[in-house]
């Protein structure tokens, strides 16, 4: 079993890459921002981080700009549409076949199952809470996520 400052390194390269690899995304950057803030305590670079958020929000003109850019068809992205409900919320409604391949699962085995039982215990609260303030506060239509949390 790993210790906590193990788990701790192990969450803080996971942070960086997610910023690495989403610079201009407002999740990433509101995640990336509260991790500093509030668990690293590195309070300088989530003032810095937060600078960058609020001027890629004021420079997007169209609030429906990642709904308009985004490609339904593109192959290198696994896609899952869960729902929102209160009732069954995390219910995969649809999976692309590229969701099976990185799940290594039949799409009849991921449709209509929870979104939430393939996300690694150690994360998974975290991660339905964020989804959940993801869906109440955010103004676009995808949600990336790292594939360390499955």
């Amino acid at each position: 079993m790993k210790g906590i400052d193990s788990e701790i390194f192990d969450l803080n390269a996971k942070y960086n890459q997610l910023y690495i690899n989403f610079p201009n995304s407002r999740e990433s950057l509101y995640l990336y921002s509260s991790y500093t803030s509030n668990i690293t305590y590195e309070i300088e670079k989530s003032n810095l981080i937060e600078v960058k958020l609020r001027a890629l929000e004021r420079n997007l003109s169209n609030p429906l700009n990642d709904l308009n850019n985004f490609s339904w068809f593109n192959e290198s992205n696994g896609i899952l549409i869960i729902s929102n409900e209160t009732d069954n919320f995390g219910e995969i409604l649809y999976a692309s076949q590229k969701s099976a391949e990185i799940f290594s699962l039949p799409l009849k085995k991921i449709i209509s199952d929870n979104f939430f039982n393939f996300i690694d215990l150690y994360y998974k609260e975290k991660v339905k809470e964020e989804a959940k303030r993801f869906v109440q506060f955010s103004s676009v239509s995808e949600m990336d996520l790292i594939k360390g949390f499955f």
